[in-house]
């Protein structure tokens, strides 16, 4: 018995999407129905609590818990040495039921349409056990609670909607891991299930750009501008971020946080700063604006090499290169760099910083010796993805509506197959299909490397049931795919290549 909710399984490719604010779907979006979501299963899981540290802990005596999921709440009343916030030796969330030798109960009343409950219950730590349901027969429980081994107890709830659980008294505590509601689904909603399960979704990617191709002359300096809004990390928190650019060819990289609307690093944990990962020529070049929380004397380290950093953490250890020099607060702003470096990482030296804007100036390959080089300019690129959901669908008495749920990050989106325009049925393979837009994003790498999930949904009886993703994709990986399968992406592959968002080996 799972101790979290089963989906639909295995039903439908997942696409790739961008930053939904530029998504141009031909017709409309419509918003989620105002229902209870529920995915087409028959389970529905109460946790007990929250997993915590892989020891024993007996929780609080209290009478009374309550836990809501999916709609369903599981209400348990007039415990006696009831304990809740309990956990096994493994750290999983249970309800601790009897105290040494007294015996430990409970009761909860189930809704109309849960036709039986299933009990994950063992002995207490290294001891067995001995419980009984609704004064029925006693039922002699091996597993422990010190092994996070469980016996499931199921209870038919079809006629008695009550639950009385207890153990029996004489030093057999018991330890409830999950508490199951089976929910039965009708012919009409099994019949939607098994037509889900079956979709013949698909999803496909299509682009095209124009290219101009030019001779520049290298001999200028190319400046990198770098601020929070590049990282992409704007609260307090620390997070990691990769495949940024700017202007010159460099990809960066980092660890920082986003206090006081800058770029904050810090020297401890070992894991903070910001490094290149594809070259944007030999540095010159590293000029710092300081924010004014930054306390004078704070130090910034400045590293250069001549093969690529991996992460951050390369700037702490052997993988850091040559301390070239360092930009302190209060006293300088920049460094000219000595020496040619392709690479270059950054980190504090000494505690917390900000750092509202930094620059890296980058010399091309040739520059400076009249070298013209051949660039090629991407632009006006559309990139469009088809996604899929089976036609006979909407032949299903009582279906509401149904198509395609696309979520990225907190935001989600469902394009419905009754929205006037925005599906095409395609008549060969039965498959109605919705055209989605992601617009010019080919010299965005954030928004090539975005990924999104696709799930078709069917709406019956006011209730949404999803099916269950089965990949994540996004522009970039859909691209290798394609290239792997021996398609005809050369091009497009190479150029993400060239951006560091596809590491070739």
């Amino acid at each position: 018995m799972f101790k979290v909710k089963q989906k639909i399984s295995k039903v439908l490719l997942a696409c790739l999407t961008a930053l939904f604010a530029v998504m141009l779907a031909i017709g409309g979006l419509f918003a989620m129905p105002n229902s209870t979501v529920h995915a087409a299963n028959t389970e529905i899981a109460f946790n007990l609590g929250a997993d915590g540290s892989a020891s024993h802990y007996d929780g609080t005596s209290k009478a009374t818990y309550s836990e809501t999921v999916d709609g369903y709440t599981l209400s348990i009343t007039n415990g006696t040495q009831f304990y809740t916030g309990a956990r096994d030796a493994k750290g999983n969330s249970c309800l601790k039921l009897g105290s040494s030798k007294n015996a430990g109960s409970f009761k909860f009343i189930v809704p109309d349409d849960v036709m039986s409950v299933v009990i994950s219950v063992a002995g207490y730590k290294n001891n067995s056990a001995k419980v009984s349901v609704n004064n029925g027969t006693t039922k002699a429980i091996s597993t422990l609670s010190d092994n996070a081994a469980y016996t499931d107890i199921t209870v038919d709830t079809s006629s008695t909607k009550t639950v009385s659980f207890t153990t029996v008294s004489g030093g057999y505590r018991a330890m409830v891991n999950t508490i199951i509601f089976i929910v039965p689904i009708d012919d009409a909603a099994s019949e939607i299930a098994d037509a889900v399960n079956n979709v013949e979704s698909f999803m496909n990617l299509s682009y095209a750009y124009k290219t101009t191709t030019t001779m520049e002359d290298l001999s200028a300096n190319v400046v990198d501008v770098l601020n929070r809004a590049t990282t992409g990390v704007t609260n307090t928190s620390y997070a990691s971020w990769s495949g940024k650019t700017a202007t010159s060819s460099a990809v960066y990289a980092g660890q920082s946080a986003g206090g006081n609307s800058s770029i904050q690093l810090r020297s401890n944990n070992s894991n903070s700063g910001i490094i290149t990962t594809v070259s944007g020529g030999t540095a010159k070049k590293i000029s710092i604006t300081w924010q004014a929380s930054t306390e004078s004397g704070r130090t910034l380290n400045v590293y250069g090499k001549n093969t690529a950093y991996s992460a951050a953490t390369d700037l702490y250890g052997s993988n850091a290169g040559t301390l070239i020099g360092t930009i302190k607060c209060g006293t300088s702003t920049e460094l000219e760099i000595e020496g040619d470096y392709t690479y270059i990482g950054l980190r504090s030296a000494s505690g917390a910083m900000y750092l509202t804007e930094v620059q890296i100036t980058w010399e091309a390959e040739g520059a400076g010796d009249g070298t013209l080089q051949e660039v090629t300019t991407y632009s006006d690129s559309k990139f469009v993805i088809r996604c899929g959901i089976d036609a006979d669908i909407e032949n299903i008495d009582g279906v509401e509506s149904f198509g395609i749920r696309v979520s990225t990050g907190a935001k989600t989106e469902y394009y419905n197959v009754d929205t006037a325009n925005s599906w095409t049925l395609d008549a060969e393979n039965n498959v109605y299909y919705v055209v989605i837009n992601l617009g010019d994003i080919i010299n965005n790498a954030e928004r090539l490397s975005t990924e999104f999930t696709v799930q078709a949904y069917v709406v019956y009886g006011g209730i949404t049931y999803e099916s269950e993703s089965t990949k994540v994709h996004s522009v970039v990986s859909m691209v290798k795919a394609y290239k792997e399968a021996g398609e005809n992406v050369e091009h497009l592959y190479n150029y993400l290549v060239s951006k560091g968002l596809i590491v070739e080996g």
